[in-house]
């Protein structure tokens, strides 16, 4: 039986190319929609829970202008090893492994 360690290890190669996460029409749309959605504002803060590696919630922050456009980026993500990709994103700024247990 794989476990949830090995599990993620394995999906985080593959985790950014997939439609839902890669940089393509889908995701524009949905990042277009959350921006008119949260109009983010240089002193707000975005938290990104279940973030992932932290692309989509990148995405978000490049949209409004990169770090001058958003006040910080945390991708709170049970993950260790989607976390080490957040931690490879330049917009992110921290990232907390936690779950809804812990």
């Amino acid at each position: 039986e794989m476990s949830s360690r090995s599990h993620y290890a394995s999906v985080r190669r593959a985790y950014d190319a997939a439609l839902f996460y890669s940089h393509g029409p889908y995701t524009n749309w949905l990042a277009a929609a959350c921006l008119d959605s949260l109009q983010l504002l240089p002193r707000h803060r975005l938290a990104d829970v279940g973030g992932g590696s932290g692309g989509f919630a990148s995405t978000l922050r490049q949209a409004v202008g990169g770090k001058r456009g958003c006040g910080s980026l945390t991708v709170v993500e049970p993950s260790g090893e989607m976390l080490d990709g957040a931690l490879e994103t330049p917009l992110v700024d921290a990232a907390v492994c936690s779950d809804a247990v812990g």
